[in-house]
């Protein structure tokens, strides 16, 4: 292979030292013949240089010989070296010639294992490494080529690589901004394989030439600027600028390109247009997989051929009479011949034969309508995949190649979701694509090919949490516990103090530096960085700065040290005392208040403080340490809630170990399973950055962990109002206070003190004596009678389970609970218990909520709890909401009632305006309903539901219904909202009552006994949104309401009778349909005719005594339409009459006169306007 331009050569050295290596070599004239002659030129110009440091194009220098040695040296000196990798990334002018890259990860497939081994000696001898020869370090190669290890070991070089990618973009917003400001462009883009010095460079020069291009630049507003692969004006409008081009040629593109932009794309699209109206109202567009945009002369060029050809072919009409409203073409310049894109698009040239176009087209119509639903299904489906992804993984982005199918990239997406628990924390704050191959791009996006393989032997790479870049602090971390976190943390990645001052368990002894140096070198010679600190914790800053001198930052703080001067109470001194509690309790505050102020400052910090179960349950002869124990879990407590705005977490574990401090107080046979190593996994996971908890308490032995924490019983509030509290009270409520049957935990003291004001808060308000109880006893017949009354029919199908007591499946109504429930109402209101006065006569229902948490009993005892639940002032009003629970006859609730009453008259007392405790009504959706069911009231409805137990008069007598303004009685709210709510559970539930969860509804308007409710129903998953409307008053009656059911089962049969409902799907035939057709069509060849009507009348057509649809004669525009007056326009007159009456007057068989005489013809307003209309049917009459 030949590389003729700038490439990278990346040499990655895995579990090692954990550092990776960037060479990069910037001159052009390099030529490689061979991956060995590629290594070679490795020594002629190379600087070595950490990712932390990435490399700028002027930090690229000549490095000697001796210089890279030396550096390799040390390397090939480490024993555990697993694996090199080497790729060459080069850089191409086209798109069509992407980034060559040589690597073993590319090879994973085609090399076998001698092949792959050869590859790699080579590589390393190329190097003056020693070859690779050994069983064990031959699997760990081979290993390398899995997909998890390749994360594992690029994963953190990609998050370096993005934070300086970022940093050095932040460096230049400041130059794009101000571009892009100036010449008003939508955006500035630029390639992924660009460098950020490229970008800049090319930001420099166009800053350079800016006055002299400023007028011409000023073509582009509103459009984008791309610095790519080429330099040219695009098919769009945008303009694309090559960094491999020189300035005299962006002149000359900006010059003579760019001038003449806006008459190029008046060109394009003239054509685009003129072509659209060949093909009937086809789109011209960009396939939405095509990422590439031509030039935008070669797609003018390619437009004129193409429309050249269909005007010479011309003649086939036939064609163009075909329709392509709905279809998308796409002209590709560099398509070979027509063809179906993936996404649906007919993709053809200028060159292709035009009757073979229209053929191909017509032939494949029907395919490119299929194709393009199934695309943006897939699209859909893909959109919400990458989002699902991008959450779970935590990902900063996701992107992916758009050359790939839909179905590849769905497939990745629903394997990484399959395999998330293994790279649920390698891929944290990445940004990654699904691609064909793999890659660490310069702006630090990684690389996934589509069809990545996993194997179970990557297990535990993939679950390896890494700490690079991370300082450590480990206190007493000669022996036991902290020498196994050290060494732990030290493998991983971190760089590690190790403190110890060398004494024995009691603090007694002379200090020896022996195991701290112990430590460090075993650290170091696994590869890792450590330094040793002998300062004593007492010495708390001198600790941390250890870290600071050496690493320049703390991170992680383990607070692992102790002591042990265990003596029993009694014989317990000062000194053994304060002794302990210096180096547990003081000890730790002093070395955590040290780094605290750097971990604020960096906003990021771990901290674990070390307590034990001696100090949460106590331990006999263990006072001085059981006390500074407990006290590390107080500080920790604190510390988190202090800390969390900073991303300071604070943790603290009890451990159980093997040790120097426990070897005498534990069995002999312990040593095995209570060995450090089973305490450390726990101790690194919560000072990962990957953990975000803070705040908690573990207990922790033998591989065995448990979170800890306090908990308190419910207690008793032993105090009654204005009575003392005695010992007695105490006495007598000894078995609540310390009874666990519930309990409470409290995260905070916030929630603490909350709950003990709010126990205090129900014993001043005596909120118990504020709830009233009764009982409610029913039996079938009432089930029964209110079906009837809310509108069921023999006549309707499924409707006897709610007719007939002896059917097998005989149920109640869900809405059946609100009887109960209402007469608890009217005893809570009247009863003086809600806190407030209600007049009743200026009372209005305003909302109803009612939940089932099971099937109702269709006979029996249920016991009712009201109880008030807020008051709203709304200025001209008070709202009140009271809440009743109804419990079946074992005291297990079973529903919820909640009722809004609207006091008119009551507001304007200063009190609040919402409450949390509302069940809140919804709005529907805004499009047309999904479902429509009708069904006629009867007139007798009103006085056959009052027998449930509301009595009002004014749903019965109309002197009453008068005095309170209605002109007839009115039908009761929750009539119409039994009738909405059997709708729904008829549409959505196939009448089960079983499948009803929920249901809330706000009453609007009110409806007469006789007039039609017409319920609209939209489906959103398992919640049914509602409203429902009077077609004979045009009012809506129901809002807000919606309908939650456990599960969808749709009915498309009418809930009622043929002769009594409708549904949306089946609308009943009409002959007053087609004589109004006749009459519009007149209408609009003489307006005057309809004019001289003069006034809007309105026609209710009925069918069989039933409504059914209406019409508007509209004899002031001029117009005729179907339906009620459009907004703003009243009825002067409404004549309601039966569709065949209606026929035989609009054709002159019947009059008017006659058929009012007979009661078939009803006038509802200015009669004598009416007689307006003979002018209009006699007319009609004559043909």
């Amino acid at each position: 292979m030949i590389l003729t331009r700038p490439y990278h050569l990346v040499v990655r050295f895995a579990n090692i030292t954990n550092k990776y290596l960037l060479y990069r070599c910037s001159s052009s004239t390099d030529r490689c013949e061979t991956i060995s002659a590629a290594l070679k030129q490795f020594y002629l110009k190379v600087h070595p240089d950490l990712f932390s440091q990435y490399p700028k194009e002027k930090d690229v220098n000549e490095k000697s010989l001796q210089l890279v040695s030396a550096y390799l040296s040390g390397l090939q000196r480490k024993e555990y070296m697993a694996s090199i990798s080497v790729t060459f990334f080069t850089k191409s002018s086209s798109k069509s010639s992407p980034p060559a890259q040589i690597s073993l990860i590319s090879h994973r497939i085609t090399l076998n294992s001698n092949d792959l081994l050869a590859s790699v000696n080579s590589i390393l001898t190329a190097l003056n490494l020693p070859i690779v020869n050994r069983p064990k370090e031959q699997k760990q190669i081979l290993n390398f080529c899995f997909f998890g290890t390749w994360l594992t070991n690029n994963v953190e070089a990609a998050r370096i690589i993005a934070k300086r990618h970022q940093e050095l973009l932040n460096d230049i917003n400041d130059k794009v901004n101000s571009i892009k400001e100036r010449f008003k462009l939508k955006s500035i883009e630029y390639s992924d394989e660009w460098s950020v010095p490229q970008f800049s460079t090319c930001l420099r020069t166009l800053i350079m030439y800016a006055d002299k291009w400023h007028n011409k630049l000023l073509t582009l507003q509103g459009k984008r600027l791309i610095f790519g692969d080429k330099s040219c004006l695009l098919q769009d409008g945008s303009l694309e600028l090559s960094a491999n081009d020189p300035p005299i040629y962006w002149d000359h593109v900006i010059c003579c390109e760019l001038l003449e932009s806006n008459k190029y794309m008046e060109k394009i699209a003239s054509y685009e247009n003129n072509l659209s109206q060949y093909f009937h109202g086809i789109k011209i567009g960009q396939d939405p997989d095509s990422e590439y945009l031509c030039r935008a002369h070669t797609y003018l060029y390619h437009l004129i051929q193409l429309s050249s050809h269909l005007n010479l072919n011309c003649h086939h009409e036939a064609h163009r009479k075909i329709s392509w409203t709905n279809f998308y073409l796409f002209i590709n310049p560099y398509s070979s011949e027509a063809s179906l894109t993936n996404s649906g698009f007919f993709q053809i040239n200028a060159f292709d034969a035009t009757m073979d176009i229209l053929d191909f087209m017509i032939a494949n119509r029907k395919q490119a309508e299929e194709t393009r639903i199934l695309y943006e299904k897939d699209v859909e489906k893909e959109r919400n995949l990458l989002e699902i992804i991008k959450e779970q993984f935590n990902l900063t982005d996701i992107l992916i190649n758009r050359r790939l199918k839909k179905s590849d990239i769905n497939q990745c997406c629903q394997r990484l979701l399959n395999e998330r628990q293994h790279f649920l924390n390698i891929l944290t704050k990445c940004r990654l694509k699904i691609d064909k191959n793999y890659n660490l791009a310069q702006n630090g996006t990684i690389s996934i090919p589509w069809d990545w393989s996993f194997s179970p032997n990557e297990t535990l790479s993939i679950y390896m949490l890494r700490f690079l870049g991370r300082v450590v602090v480990v206190t007493g971390a000669g022996n036991g516990l902290g020498k196994e976190y050290a060494l732990a943390f030290g493998e991983r990645g971190a760089s590690v103090v190790v403190n110890d001052l060398g004494g024995n368990p009691s603090g007694d002894g002379s200090h020896s530096a022996r195991p701290a140096d112990e430590v460090v070198k075993l650290i170091q010679s696994r590869g890792g960085k450590a330094v040793a600190d002998y300062h004593s914790v007492e010495d708390g800053k001198a600790v941390i700065d250890t870290a600071i001198k050496n690493f320049g930052r703390i991170d992680i703080l383990v607070n692992n040290a102790g002591i042990l001067r265990d003596k029993s109470f009694m014989n317990m001194t000062e000194q053994d005392w304060d002794l302990v509690h210096r180096i547990h309790l003081r000890a730790a505050y002093l070395l955590t208040h040290a780094a605290w102020s750097y971990m604020r400052q960096q906003k990021y910090g771990r901290v674990i403080f070390t307590t034990s179960t001696s100090g949460l349950y106590g331990n006999f002869g263990q006072a001085n340490y059981s006390a500074a124990k407990m006290g590390l879990v107080g500080l920790s407590n604190t510390l988190a809630l202090e800390g969390a705005k900073y991303n300071i977490t604070c943790h603290t574990i009890a451990p159980t170990a093997y040790s120097r401090l426990t070897q005498d107080l534990l069995p002999p046979d312990a040593e095995e399973n209570l060995k450090p190593a089973f305490v450390m996994p726990l101790v690194l996971y919560l000072c990962h950055e990957s953990c975000t908890d803070t705040g908690s308490l573990f207990e922790v032995a033998g591989g065995w962990i448990g979170k800890v924490r306090l908990e308190k019983s419910s207690g008793a509030m032993v105090r009654r109002p204005n009575t003392p509290m005695t010992v007695e009270d105490v006495r007598d409520n000894w078995k609540d206070i310390i009874s666990f049957a519930t309990s409470l935990h409290h995260l905070t003291q916030t929630e603490q003190v909350t709950h003990l004001l709010d126990t205090i808060r129900k014993l001043n308000n005596n909120d118990d004596d504020k709830v009233i109880t009764q009982t409610f006893s029913y039996t079938a017949n009432q089930i029964i009678l209110y079906a009837l009354s809310v509108g069921c029919s023999l006549r309707q199908p499924n409707s006897l389970r709610f007719l007939y007591e002896n059917h097998e499946e005989f149920s109640a109504l869900p809405t059946f609970a609100v009887i109960p429930a209402q007469s608890l109402s009217m005893n809570l209101i009247s009863s003086g218990k809600l806190g407030i006065d209600i007049d009743l006569l200026r009372a209005l229902h305003g909302e109803q909520y009612v939940e089932l948490f099971e099937p109702l009993p269709t006979s029996g005892t249920v016991i009712l709890k009201g109880k008030l639940v807020d008051v709203l002032d709304k200025g001209s009003g008070a709202i009140i909401i009271f809440d009743v629970e109804m419990y079946n006859e074992k005291e297990k609730l079973i529903a919820l009632n909640q009722f809004v009453i609207f006091s008119v008259g009551s507001g304007g007392f200063g009190g609040k305006k919402t409450s949390e405790n509302q069940r809140k009504s919804l709005p529907a959706p805004q499009r047309k309903s999904d479902q429509i069911c009708r069904e006629t009231t009867n007139i007798d409805q009103a006085a056959l539901y009052r027998l449930n137990g509301d009595s009002n008069p004014l749903h019965i007598d109309p002197s009453f219904a008068s005095a309170a303004g209605f002109p007839r009685p009115i039908l009761h709210g929750l009539c119409s909202f039994g009738y909405a709510a059997r709708h729904v559970l008829h549409t959505y539930a196939n009448n089960n009552p079983a499948l009803f969860k929920a249901i809330k509804v706000r009453f609007s308007k009110p409806v007469e006994p006789g007039q039609t409710i017409e319920t609209h129903m939209w489906r959103e998953g398992n919640r049914i949104f509602f409203e429902s409307k009077v077609p004979e008053s045009n009012q809506t009656i129901l809002t807000g309401g919606y309908v939650d059911l456990h599960d969808v089962v749709l009915n498309t049969n009418t809930p009622g009778t043929a002769q009594e409902s409708s549904t949306s799907s089946s609308e009943v035939e009409l002959k007053a349909k087609t004589a109004f057709d006749e009459i519009n069509k007149r209408a609009k060849s003489q307006p005057d005719l309809v004019k001289k009507v003069g006034a809007i009348i309105v026609f209710d057509i009925t069918k069989d005594g039933n409504f059914q649809r209406s019409w508007t004669i509209d004899g002031k525009k001029g117009t005729i339409y179907e339906g009620k007056p459009l907004e703003g326009t009243t009825a002067q007159v409404t004549i309601t009459v039966d569709d065949n009456d209606f026929v035989d007057l609009a054709s002159g068989k019947a009059n008017a006169p006659a058929l009012f005489a007979k009661g078939k013809l009803k006038v509802k307003g200015n009669v004598m306007l009416a007689q307006k209309l003979s002018t209009l049917f006699k007319d009609q009459a004559k043909l």
